[in-house]
């Protein structure tokens, strides 16, 4: 994967996220999710981009003064970003026990991302089932769609920290 490539999807992933409320929430999280998804799908691409390579010559400058203790910094700024972004693709993406059911490969769909645990029952169920609720379980509905609200915010932030790159 190129870093202009991650870049973009870092950006529509970051977009998404501060768009989505409680209202667009179920037409948004599938679009999040398979965003995330490919990511996932390609996280050992993800993981080989060097860091400290954005500007190469303001490194050189700094050597050439000898400022590796500001060199230094700069590359433990970015190893963290890169890690944070790690941690988030990983969280986002594919596990068949979480939300995001799908398999490599696969898109997402409304049959295979999970919510409402504890609020539709003891187990989530798919959200073309929750979506049922909108009109016969208003409560329910709402409920849902503020815990899938919740989870897409969490990442806020999380996909900002392109410096890396």
């Amino acid at each position: 994967m190129e870093k202009q490539e991650l870049k973009e999807f870092c950006t529509q992933i970051s977009e998404i996220i501060a768009k989505t409320n409680n209202e667009n929430v179920f037409e948004n999280i599938i679009t999040f999710f398979n965003l995330t998804s490919l990511l996932h799908d390609r996280k050992d691409e993800i993981y080989a981009i060097p860091i400290a390579q954005k500007k190469p010559t303001f490194i050189m400058r700094l050597l050439k003064r000898k400022k590796a203790d500001e060199i230094y910094e700069i590359i433990k700024q970015q190893e963290n970003e890169k890690i944070l972004l790690f941690k988030a693709i990983t969280n986002a993406g594919r596990w068949e026990g979480g939300c995001n059911r799908s398999k490599k490969g696969e898109t997402v769909t409304k049959q295979n991302v999970f919510f409402g645990a504890r609020v539709v029952g003891p187990k989530s169920v798919p959200i073309v089932t929750l979506e049922q609720y909108k009109s016969t379980e208003p409560k329910i509905y709402n409920a849902v769609a503020s815990q899938m609200t919740n989870f897409v915010k969490n990442f806020e932030g999380c996909f900002d920290n392109t410096n890396w790159l």
